[in-house]
């Protein structure tokens, strides 16, 4: 009767436990990265416009490059623009990127889904003289579960590579001048 006592009272603990984390996590995971690139806006836009053209800089296609090779549909740019990809390396996953709006030059908004979380993509383009600042905002809203698994992570994991594929739009756009 004692071990049932003991086992009733540590389940009781641990779900308070995890109650607690699932309320004080947040509601959401945003990563927002930003980068100057010294390239013509409409060189940089197009590298995020077409779909088909991550695959020259995005860092997930070193992870896996069988992921660019397929799944495009709709139009080749812009409004429709679709990639669906499905990796067995786990750091890809499977999912789906559909751009949903599109101002040239300026900004464009993505629908995505990664595994079980969804979310929307934003991207800005601000240009200089010779330059463009772009910045990237990923924003995936978190269920009450997803707050402890795989929410609370989900942000820590991700960032390197968005960290990584603004670098290399970098150096890919401004390889191109």
């Amino acid at each position: 009767m004692q071990l049932l006592n003991r086992l009733i009272t540590g389940t009781l603990i641990l779900g308070i436990i995890f109650l607690s984390a699932s309320i004080v996590s947040p509601s959401e995971s945003v990563i927002e990265e930003s980068v100057v690139i010294h390239a013509p806006a409409p060189v940089v836009f197009e590298q995020v416009n077409v779909l088909r053209s991550w695959e020259n800089w995005s860092e997930w296609k070193n992870l896996d490059t069988a992921v660019f090779d397929r799944g495009y549909s709709g139009q080749a740019r812009g409004v429709g623009c679709t990639h669906e990809w499905a990796s067995s390396d786990p750091r890809v996953g499977h999912g789906r990127t559909e751009i949903t709006e599109s101002e040239p030059y300026e900004w464009l908004k993505m629908d995505i889904r990664m595994g079980p979380v969804s979310g929307e993509s934003t991207w800005h383009f601000q240009s200089d003289v010779d330059s463009v600042f772009v910045s990237w905002k990923t924003r995936v809203p978190l269920n009450f579960t997803q707050r402890i698994w795989p929410g609370w992570f989900l942000t820590d994991a991700s960032e390197p590579y968005f960290i990584a594929s603004l670098k290399n739009l970098k150096a890919y756009t401004e390889s191109l001048r």
